[in-house]
Order: structure tokens, then C-alpha cells, then sequence
């Protein structure tokens, strides 16, 4: 064997090591993390961070008065989507996932065509284990929004991480990639990257 084939089996080598490296970090991220718009965005108003509302000793007061006050203002307007919404947003902050998939869903029999709540909700499926719901709802945001970041992502990330469905992860990453090539995962992979890492493991199972 020559140097010069040397040097490529030894580069070929760290290639399929480093891509392995890789898959491995992309499969161990968060197992998969899916993320919410209402997480994404700014905390609600007049309520602490989501990490500031529960602590070891219980619910703050401030949280408290808060679910008591939206609590209220639907048992006066069941109809009132807004506080719905933004009561499912404190369960989705309070991993309380039953009650914000309750809650969620109450407020899309009033307005079906919401991709932040479906997204959301999708999250609050995927939490308490049921990812064919997640699935689901993902798909109806995606639907409603054709460029809805978010769910696109996740939807992947489910496909990928509990589904099995790596070809499918791959065709919902490429769509978010068209829309926007510097999308990123939560702990800032490139979806380009992502895509790569999912095709490789694919490739490898055949």
C-alpha cells in the first residue's frame, strides 16, 4: 500500500469516525428535543419565568392568583380563547401536561386554525408519551401554516426520535431547510447538519 493510499484510508477513517461522533451527539440531543412557541417566545406578562414559577416547596403566590384569575375569566366566558391559551401556557410551563393538552384543546374547538396552539399541544402530547398525537397535531400546524418553523422541526424530531421514521425526519428538515437554511436545533445545530447526520445513519442501515 502506497503513503498516498494510506493517508486516505486514515482520512476516510476519521471521516466515518467523526460523522459516528456526530449521530451520536444528534440522537442524545435532549433525546430528540422538541420545543414550543410559547416557549420560544417571551414569558407571559405579569407571569415569572417558566423557571422561576415551581420550586422545591410548591407554586409561588404570583402563580397561584394567576391560574385562579384565568380560571375566573373562562368560567365567565367559556368562549374567551385568549385566557384559555394563556392558561394552557402555564401548564405547558408547569409540565402539568394532561391539563395543558385539556386545556389547549378547549381553546382549538373555538379556533381550530391556530399553529401556535397546535404546535404547543403537540409538544404536551409528545411529553406525556403519546408522539402519533403529537404527530398529528404538528401536521394540522403545518397545514394551517406552511411556514411554521417550529413545527416542522418538530416533527422531525419525533419522526426521528419516536417514530423511527428517519426518511420522514429527513423529508420534514429538508422543508424547513428551503424555508430557512439557518434554522437551528435547540442547542444550536445547523438543520443542514442535522439532515446530514440522519442521512448517514440511514445510509448505514441499509
Amino acid at each position: 500500500m502506497t503513503e498516498k493510499q494510506i493517508e486516505k484510508k486514515d482520512s476516510v477513517k476519521r471521516e466515518t469516525f467523526m460523522i459516528g461522533v456526530f449521530i451520536a451527539l444528534c440522537a442524545g440531543f435532549a433525546g430528540g428535543f422538541a420545543y414550543g412557541v410559547h416557549q420560544a417566545a417571551s414569558p407571559i406578562p405579569g407571569m415569572p419565568h417558566a423557571n422561576e414559577q415551581v420550586s422545591k416547596e410548591g407554586h409561588s403566590e404570583q402563580f397561584h392568583r394567576m391560574i385562579d384569575a384565568l380560571e375566573s375569566k373562562i368560567a365567565e366566558n367559556p368562549e374567551d380563547v385568549g385566557a384559555l391559551i394563556q392558561l394552557g401556557n402555564i401548564y405547558f410551563d408547569d409540565h402539568q401536561f394532561e391539563k395543558a393538552v385539556q386545556t389547549y384543546e378547549k381553546a382549538l374547538e373555538i379556533k381550530p386554525d391556530n399553529p401556535d396552539v397546535l404546535t404547543d399541544l403537540g409538544v404536551m402530547y409528545r411529553r406525556s408519551g403519546n408522539p402519533e398525537k403529537a404527530m398529528e397535531a404538528f401536521s394540522k400546524a403545518v397545514a394551517v401554516d406552511p411556514t411554521h418553523q417550529i413545527a416542522m422541526y418538530n416533527k422531525g424530531v419525533v419522526q426521528m426520535h419516536d417514530l423511527n421514521d428517519i426518511k420522514g425526519a429527513v423529508q420534514s428538515w429538508k422543508r424547513l431547510e428551503a424555508i430557512n437554511p439557518e434554522a437551528k436545533s435547540p442547542d444550536g445545530v445547523v438543520i443542514g447538519e442535522l439532515i446530514k447526520a440522519a442521512e448517514a445513519e440511514t445510509t448505514q442501515q441499509k
